[in-house]
């Protein structure tokens, strides 16, 4: 089929849609992401990035900003695709791999595109990755109070199944498990490491130093970071900000869908706890020197 003759990807997933049993969903999968790369002249490039961080409502977000009419989701649409993982997890794919997962631009109907992948705020080699490949687009990071974000994070490793050790223990153990796989990542850019994205419970709240290494490569004014705690109270003006930042007329549904929701831990108070939120308060204070217009409450 020529490029220049693809039919809109809506067509595409509905006639997909009426061949889905189960036995044939890989297959159809494969075959939508060939069309995808096959037509990936005509495909955008993201428009903006939500880059984190993990269990502060990055799931949420993405889904309200596609809620907007001026916001086309993913290829296919049917698979609600939320992330792709190209800077990340698999950066030997090809720019056309990327391409395929964005929508065809309609000049008749612009609409914005990006994807919402949270690994990209701590990788190491990420921030310039995005800025080689997608430098236009826009970042928004969503930022938590660290110790809450890394109990959660830890309660979530849990309940998957990946995680068998107790809050305490697993923040002990982190630094031997995540060496190794850092030095590997060091020699190998392309190694993914499954550790480092999920069992680093206490990097992932080092949001200051992962931002210094993304501002290295991005223009100051094209990230936006967002406090979770600010997101979710009523009346904030965070999700008027965040459509104003790319460029958006308000939001229809000013309210988040909170997806994905935690509770608190019950022993907040706890020398675990306290020494934890201890060893955050350089970090803190230097994102508050960074972004002060976040308006961080726990710096």
């Amino acid at each position: 089929m020529s490029t220049s003759m693809a039919p809109p990807d809506t067509a595409i997933t509905r006639f997909g849609k009426s061949f889905t049993p189960v036995t044939v969903k890989s297959g159809l999968k494969s075959a939508l992401r060939f069309y995808g790369i096959a037509t990936s002249p005509l495909r955008g490039k993201p428009d903006f990035l939500i880059i984190g961080a993990k269990r502060c409502g990055s799931t949420s977000l993405y889904h309200w900003v596609l809620r907007h009419p001026k916001v086309a989701p993913l290829f296919p649409a049917t698979q609600h695709i939320k992330g792709v993982h190209w800077f990340d997890r698999q950066p030997q794919r090809s720019p056309s791999w990327y391409r395929s997962y964005f929508p065809v631009r309609i000049p008749t109907r612009p609409r914005l595109a990006g994807e919402a992948s949270p690994y990209y705020l701590i990788h190491p080699y990420t921030g310039a990755r995005a800025a080689a490949a997608v430098g236009h687009a826009k970042v928004i990071v969503l930022v938590r109070e660290p110790a809450a974000r890394a109990y959660s994070h830890w309660r979530d490793e849990v309940r998957l199944g990946n995680e068998p050790l107790p809050f305490a223990d697993a923040l002990s153990a982190e630094q031997s498990r995540v060496g190794p796989e850092l030095e590997r990542m060091q020699q190998d850019p392309t190694y993914y490491s499954w550790v480092h994205e999920h069992l680093t419970y206490r990097t992932w709240g080092r949001y200051a130093t992962h931002l210094t290494r993304w501002l290295a490569d991005w223009p100051r004014e094209r990230v936006l970071v967002v406090c979770t705690e600010d997101l979710l109270r009523p009346g904030s003006a965070a999700p008027r900000a965040i459509t104003d930042f790319l460029g958006l007329a308000p939001h229809p549904q000013p309210e988040l869908p909170w997806l994905n929701a935690s509770a608190p831990p019950d022993d907040s108070d706890s020398p675990v706890f306290l020494e934890l939120r201890s060893s955050y308060a350089s970090d803190n204070a230097a994102l508050a020197k960074l972004f002060p217009a976040a308006r961080i409450p726990w710096t």
